[in-house]
């Protein structure tokens, strides 16, 4: 991805010259030092490799390719923060700042809506939960935590919404939402009116994902009127 995105901003930079400014949405890039950008995370962060390590993601491997996409591709880092840069959370900004020693404003994204306006006592007592269905999602935490909750005493079901991303990722949460059956219903492919119905007859929204950049499906569940639930950690601290 690094090696394809920084081919195509190398070619925008040679058709600046006819163009008044330009924008990347797509994180920061060397855009000659006179564009905007908005940053959803750092990619110039220092990689983290999964554990365990493929040889392509171990930390020599991947600093070569870096070090060899620039050279090829004509980048200059110290372009990147000439940039004006927006991010779309002060947790993404921070590190931003910290990777370039450059000034960067925080713009949140807007949350789609509308959504229906059902008062409180009109809501059921459930719990929405919206996002991939990747492992660093951590669906099998959110099924866990409802149901300790259960056990103490408060009847709540969970509501898991999303599309799969990893196939045995999926699969192991089919598994534990189909056990769970009574409880829990699993929703892939919701449409936007959908899913807004289904937010705003609920009480309670909940995220698991750690580092999360900004959220907008924690920004959903707000807009929506859920009490959310999220780890104290990333941008989504911040809605």
């Amino acid at each position: 991805a690094l090696l394809k995105d920084s081919i195509l901003v190398r070619h925008a930079r040679h058709l600046a010259g006819d163009y008044d400014l330009l924008i990347s949405t797509s994180g920061e890039h060397d855009l000659g030092g006179h564009g905007l950008q908005y940053v959803h995370f750092p990619r110039f962060e220092p990689f983290s490799p999964p554990d365990p390590t493929p040889l392509h993601h171990r930390a020599l491997p991947v600093q070569l390719y870096r070090r060899g996409v620039f050279r090829v591709t004509g980048t200059v880092r110290a372009r990147v923060g000439r940039n004006r840069t927006l991010a779309n959370s002060a947790w993404v900004a921070q590190r931003y700042r910290a990777l370039h020693d450059a000034a960067v404003e925080v713009l949140h994204p807007p949350a789609a809506g509308p959504f229906p306006d059902v008062p409180w006592e009109a809501r059921a007592d459930g719990v929405v939960c919206i996002g991939r269905f990747g492992r660093s999602k951590r669906l099998e935490v959110i099924i866990e935590i409802v149901e300790r909750v259960r056990a103490a005493g408060s009847p709540l079901r969970l509501h898991v919404v999303g599309l799969a991303d990893d196939p045995d990722y999926a699969a192991e949460i089919r598994r534990l939402a189909n056990a769970r059956r009574d409880w829990i219903t699993l929703y892939e492919g919701l449409s936007r009116a959908e899913l807004c119905a289904l937010i705003a007859g609920q009480r309670y929204g909940i995220h698991g994902m750690v580092a999360e950049h900004f959220s907008m499906a924690v920004a959903e569940l707000v807009a929506g009127g859920c009490i959310s639930f999220v780890p104290d950690d990333g941008g989504q601290c911040e809605i």
